[in-house]
């Protein structure tokens, strides 16, 4: 089951145009279905896999769409209180090659 949703948020993802989000109602439930895996996953290590896979970096760049995705997500996370959302960030953030600095402060602000 979770392999299954895993796979339809990847499509999603990759099919999502986010920067001129033209149609807020599927980034709204893409939102909600990627907080809910994370929340109802019970495997901690499969959760960061997913996560990591999610939002890693493409060759040394980081994608601008998922990153504000993910800054998206963080907010709905924060909102209603979706912890396993901020642990996986938290876990991906520490990865020192995981993205420069600027992008780092650019999601942090939600900047894009």
């Amino acid at each position: 089951m979770y392999v299954k949703r895993e796979r339809a948020v990847t499509d999603t993802l990759n099919k999502l145009q986010i920067p001129g989000l033209t149609n807020s109602s599927p980034s709204l439930q893409l939102l909600e279905i990627i907080g809910s895996y994370f929340h109802e996953q019970s495997k901690d290590a499969l959760r960061q896999l997913v996560f990591s896979s999610l939002f890693k970096p493409r060759g040394n760049m980081a994608d601008p769409a998922r990153l504000s995705l993910l800054s998206r997500l963080l907010s709905m996370a924060v909102a209603v209180a979706r912890a396993p959302v901020l642990d996986c960030t938290a876990v991906w953030m520490q990865v020192p090659a995981r993205l420069p600095n600027s992008h780092t402060l650019k999601l942090l602000s939600g900047a894009t």
